[in-house]
């Protein structure tokens, strides 16, 4: 019988996905679909144990002789039924709750209300501090978050150095104000996607930019990154994912702490889809600064309704980008309501015109050496 669950290993933050199979002697863990290999862990019975609070909503095995525990998450009801099942006398069975009940329901009724609120604490109240913490937290510290994630994508993806360079152009050109210092970055890959990461990278994949037919979808693309850079949504979202261990850190000053935790998570950073909230605040702040350099916001939802109409056409979703940025239609509504009502008379953009070009050319002359080699 086998159940997925999360492992941490006791001696790093990182969360791994395990397939646990049950047998007569104990537990046995192995890799997920999807994670990196290792060998397989054995958990014999006499060394596991459990906080006594295990319930089905979710079961946690703690398994070592001394500190520090390996330890074992699931919320599958069916695994909290079959360790009852398959181990009736073992010791992480004792449930301290299930003990309560049979006693008296008073007893039982404060231990709920203690668990209810415990769960509260570390669901809710953890989270929610976190983010508030989130707006507060030094540039400094959040550039060193960047630096460490975008460390990690130069060991995994080909970046086109004077691509990046002309993006850089075209992004100084956009002439945004603020106090981080934004660097884009260009990968080649047929990914159809583009991201921002803490701090001030932003990271635009080949297979998205081949989809744009001018300077006014590149301004809008950009405004929009640069919103969740300006508005902090990423931070935010790896405060609230990473909760307990960031609000640990902040609490000791720890900044290498929260650095670090980012770090050893980064794969699962970058999978992070930004909330419906997120994605229309972005889309409402990139519309205001495009606004104010008097570019046309018509770029800024052209693209996302060529890529729906792709979609459309092709059967195929953009699963990279539309994981990420949920192109929705009522964000894409908002947006033409916007235009719709905006008297803002929009100016040429010649500079940012002739550097998309540029940048086109640049793509076409990969292109076409890739051809010839080819």
């Amino acid at each position: 019988m086998h159940f997925t669950a999360t492992f941490f290993d006791g001696f790093t933050t990182k969360a791994k996905q395990v397939e646990v199979t049950l047998h007569a002697w104990g537990l046995s863990l192995e890799p997920a679909i999807g994670e990196a290999y290792f060998e397989k862990i054995v958990w014999e019975l006499n060394l596991i144990q459990s906080d006594g609070f295990n319930s089905h909503l979710v079961t946690k095995l703690y398994f070592g002789e001394s500190q520090p525990y390996q330890s074992l998450e699931c919320s599958n009801p069916l695994f909290y039924e079959a360790l009852l099942l398959h181990y009736p006398g073992a010791k992480f069975n004792t449930n301290v709750y299930q003990f309560s009940l049979k006693n008296t329901s008073t007893l039982a009724g404060i231990f709920l209300v203690f668990i209810v609120l415990c769960a509260s604490i570390y669901f809710y109240a953890i989270p929610l501090i976190s983010g508030g913490l989130a707006a507060t937290f030094p540039i400094k510290w959040e550039e060193q978050i960047g630096d460490k994630l975008y460390e990690s994508l130069k060991n995994e993806e080909d970046i086109a150095i004077e691509k990046s360079k002309k993006l850089q152009q075209f992004y100084d050109e956009l002439h945004f104000k603020t106090d981080y210092n934004i660097q884009t970055v260009y990968a080649e890959s047929n990914v159809v996607n583009a991201f921002a990461m803490p701090g001030g990278h932003i990271v635009l994949y080949a297979g998205l930019f081949d989809k744009m037919d001018n300077y006014k979808e590149l301004a809008g693309l950009l405004g929009h990154e640069f919103s969740h850079i300006e508005l902090r949504h990423s931070t935010k979202d790896i405060f609230r994912t990473l909760s307990s261990y960031i609000l640990l850190s902040l609490l000791f000053g720890d900044a290498s702490g929260v650095v670090g935790a980012v770090a050893e998570n980064a794969d699962m950073i970058k999978r992070m889809a930004y909330s419906r909230s997120f994605e229309l605040e972005a889309d409402d702040n990139a519309y205001v600064l495009l606004q104010e350099q008097k570019i046309n916001t018509q770029g800024l939802i052209s693209l996302f309704e060529k890529l729906k109409q792709e979609e459309a056409a092709s059967g195929i979703e953009l699963p990279e980008f539309a994981s990420s940025h949920p192109v929705t239609d009522d964000r894409i509504t908002h947006i033409n309501n916007k235009i719709n009502n905006d008297q803002t008379v929009y100016q040429p953009q010649p500079k940012l015109e002739q550097l998309f070009i540029e940048l086109k050319q640049l793509d076409q002359a990969k292109t076409d050496t890739t051809d010839s080699i080819n």
